[in-house]
């Protein structure tokens, strides 16, 4: 029996190939740096994430790039570490006082929760980054020629980014969980992943291992009869599940509609085709996207029609023009972030000043968010926390 290695599997699938490492390490070299220095680095650090963002092709990391570029250029990450190195001479050392700051604007972000706290996890590696960046020491990234295992102590997007997807059989890392980077990068290029993976580094680079994404297990120089078992197995299932077709229902008998989510007529067709039921969700808002006018109401009734004549009777919701809240990714759809309020009685006292002190916290870091996304707005103008009349909203 071959050595193995379990995880947890997060996309399904079987490959076999030999293993390529990414290996990312922070520099502990001394950092002599004067604040502009820093300063200029760190626009840097956004503008090369913004690249990533502009070269790689999924979707969801896209935007999580291009948060990661804009929280690099916030002016509060800025004033963190200006607050440590508040002089304008070369300091001897600044490495410390740049992780402390890094460290503080992170706590904030945790305390706040919801969105800001799932931002919090991406200035670790911007921090990684400007130290690397100041220290000369910036890694040149994995280049992929042939078809491989990728793994990793953890993947960012950044370094998903750098990477030849074409040739990637499978990924597989140490660190992250079921909603991590990795696991939503894999699922989004339908090969098997496997996400904290203890040992798997210490295994040998272009050694050829196994990877069932489905079981979560690595297998290290697979025998033909494990390859052969493994993949009949995962054919097998997919052969099943492709053989599956409405009307949804629960082993009891219970009916549970099968219903997808799409924003246009070939998605339409395309979730007739794998069993839907119709359509819970027509986002009406993508039809606005990629275009410099709106789609005229004639463009739209066509649309519509063409989704209502594939569904042929069956339940259709279509959600109006949604801008959204909270979301740098609302900007390129022309919208601008204005404050939102809201006001709730609570008849808990404890949960009341909880609450409380949650919103006096919040209202900050909102602040300055808004202020980060005005200066990337398309308009020329600059947006006010009031809404303009001839310009679109979205609140935050």
């Amino acid at each position: 029996m071959s050595n193995s290695l379990k995880g947890i599997g997060v996309s399904p699938g079987v490959s076999v190939g030999p293993i390529r490492k990414v290996i990312n390490e922070t520099s502990t070299d001394v950092i002599a740096a004067s604040p502009r220095e820093i300063f200029e680095a760190l626009i840097k650090v956004g503008e090369d994430l913004e690249q990533a963002a502009a070269k790689i092709e999924l979707d969801v990391a896209k935007e999580v790039l291009s948060a990661q570029s804009m929280i690099a250029q916030d002016p509060a990450l800025v004033e963190a570490i200006g607050a440590r190195l508040d002089q304008d001479i070369k300091y001897p050392d600044v490495r410390a006082d740049i992780v402390a700051a890094f460290a503080g604007f992170k706590d904030a972000l945790l305390a706040i929760g919801g969105y800001f706290a799932e931002r919090a996890a991406d200035l670790d590696e911007i921090c990684t980054r400007l130290l690397n960046k100041l220290s000369g020491n910036e890694s040149e990234g994995l280049v992929l020629t042939a078809p491989t295992i990728i793994v990793a102590e953890d993947l960012t997007p950044a370094d998903t980014a750098a990477l030849n997807l074409k040739f990637a059989l499978a990924l597989v890392v140490e660190k992250g969980g079921p909603t991590s980077h990795t696991a939503i990068v894999a699922r989004g290029l339908g090969i098997p992943a496997i996400v904290g993976c203890k040992g798997i580094m210490a295994i040998a680079e272009e050694s050829e291992v196994l990877v069932d994404g489905r079981d979560g297990k690595v297998i290290a120089t697979p025998t033909e009869n494990e390859i052969q078992l493994r993949t009949s197995k995962e054919a097998a299932l997919r052969a099943r599940a492709a053989a599956v077709k409405g009307p949804g229902k629960l082993s009891d008998g219970t009916a549970i509609q099968l219903l997808a989510n799409c924003g246009d007529a070939d998605g339409s067709i395309r979730a007739v085709e794998a069993g839907a039921e119709g359509i819970g969700l027509f986002r009406t808002e993508l039809l606005f996207l990629d275009r410099q006018t709106e789609p005229t109401v004639d463009e739209q009734t066509e649309m519509y029609k063409k989704v209502f004549d594939v569904m042929a009777g069956k339940k259709v919701i279509l959600r109006t023009l949604d801008a959204g809240v909270q979301g740098e990714h609302k900007l390129h759809r022309g919208f601008l972030p204005v404050p939102g309020c809201s006001a709730h009685w609570f008849a808990h006292r404890e949960l009341h000043r909880a609450v409380g002190r949650y919103v006096a916290c919040e209202q900050p870091l909102v602040e300055s968010y808004m202020k980060q996304l005005c200066r990337h707005s398309s308009y020329k103008h600059t947006c006010s926390a009031e809404p303009r009349h001839d310009q679109g909203t979205a609140q935050q």
